[in-house]
């Protein structure tokens, strides 16, 4: 396609995206989505800090408005039969943990259902020269399946240097940073695993007091002896020898300063989740204002989640099926948003007012009063009336 200012013919597309030797290659996601799910699946506080972000941003679901009131009826609809709050939960913390989360459209021509496809079995994505995506390649127990990019909705969030996929809060927590030859760092997540690994081996080596006994010039079988009457004598009994004995116990050298360096993983981590509200469950004397800044820091994450989301969802999911039933998208004007629908407060007077002006019935007024919580009953009916007719007899009236 060309565009045309001032009579001059102008290509649309013109910068590259991927050199010509990597066309065929397809581009592949890094870290693994394996290895980023296994880190939330087995670190708890990288599954506090996903779930946290997620579950802020559209747990408390959502509702939709418009103006022509036939379009919205049948997004809601749509929306209930597809369990689309399930599904955007999903997606909200696949975004937060990969960057990226991946929905088949069934079908793509005629949109009645939508399918979150795993993840972890997508390899890689092939774009042209100009970054224009031509499939979706997914691998399963060695069978390769390719999804065209009108049978897919793809979530990525933070997209970094034009790349085929976005970038979640584990990445720069999953990858290993080479400095130089021979000076690599390992992922953080990794050494915070190697350093939760290695803890309790530490605590049960110097937890309790070691002692190396000497017994000076005792025999090999001598030394068993002492050895095994050591090792199975309870702790308050004393030892008596006549023979030269000294001990020497084993500690840690208190100049390791252990605390500090795994302080300072820890906080490197939870810096890499970008959430801080983590720290109230982790720091002691973590005050009320900190906690608030904390939150307020997370809510700025939180924000930049739900506008992504809404206008993906708007653009690939009510559009399509809007305009599948035959309406007009920019007439309908529908719109997602987060959160519960704030019902206005009614006031008593104003429900007078609005009956002096001949806006309500007195049938609204009463049903309005019910709701606030008044107990009306509807009034019993009176009896008739009888009245004498002309030749004597009684006569309803």
């Amino acid at each position: 396609m060309k565009w045309r200012f001032w009579g001059k013919a102008i290509q649309e597309d013109k910068g590259v995206f991927i050199p010509a030797s990597r066309l065929s290659l397809g581009e592949a996601p890094s870290p693994t989505f394996a290895k980023l799910r296994d880190y939330y699946l087995k670190d708890p506080a990288v599954m506090a800090a996903v779930d946290y972000i997620a579950e802020m941003a559209v747990g408390s679901g959502f509702y939709t408005t418009a103006k022509t009131q036939s379009a919205k009826e049948l997004v809601d609809d749509f929306c209930e039969e597809v369990g689309l709050d399930q599904i955007l939960m999903v997606v909200a913390k696949e975004l937060v943990w990969a960057g990226n989360s991946i929905l088949e459209k069934i079908t793509p021509t005629k949109l009645a259902n939508l399918k979150v496809l795993p993840l972890t079995t997508f390899t890689k994505v092939k774009r042209d020269l100009y970054g224009r995506v031509q499939a979706y390649v997914q691998s399963v127990q060695g069978k390769t399946i390719e999804f065209a990019p009108r049978e897919v909705i793809h979530f990525k969030l933070n997209v970094v240097n034009g790349s085929a996929w976005g970038t979640g809060i584990l990445n720069s927590l999953a990858e290993t940073y080479v400095l130089d030859e021979g000076n690599v760092r390992p992922p953080l997540l990794d050494v915070k695993a190697q350093i939760e690994t290695d803890l309790p081996k530490i605590i049960h080596r110097y937890g309790s007091p070691k002692i190396i006994w000497f017994f000076e010039n005792a025999s090999d079988d001598a030394v068993k002896e002492y050895a095994e009457k050591i090792k199975n004598a309870p702790v308050d009994v004393d030892f008596v020898t006549n023979k030269a004995v000294s001990t020497q116990s084993l500690s840690i050298d208190p100049r390791m300063r252990f605390a500090e360096a795994i302080e300072y993983v820890e906080n490197q981590v939870i810096a890499g989740l970008q959430s801080p509200i983590i720290k109230l469950y982790t720091t002691p004397g973590f005050t009320e204002a900190s906690a608030t800044v904390a939150k307020e820091v997370s809510e700025k994450k939180i924000e930049y989640l739900q506008r992504y989301m809404k206008r993906v969802v708007e653009r690939e999911i009510f559009r399509p099926v809007v305009e599948q039933a035959g309406m007009d998208w920019k007439r309908a004007d529908l719109r997602l948003h987060w959160g519960m629908i704030q019902e206005p407060e009614i006031k008593l007077e104003d429900l007078m007012k609005a009956y002096e002006l001949g806006a309500i019935r007195t049938e609204e007024i009463r049903k309005n009063l019910i709701d606030l919580g008044w107990k009306l009953w509807e009034a019993e009916p009176q009896p008739q009336k009888t009245l004498p007719s002309q030749n004597g007899e009684a006569e309803g009236k």
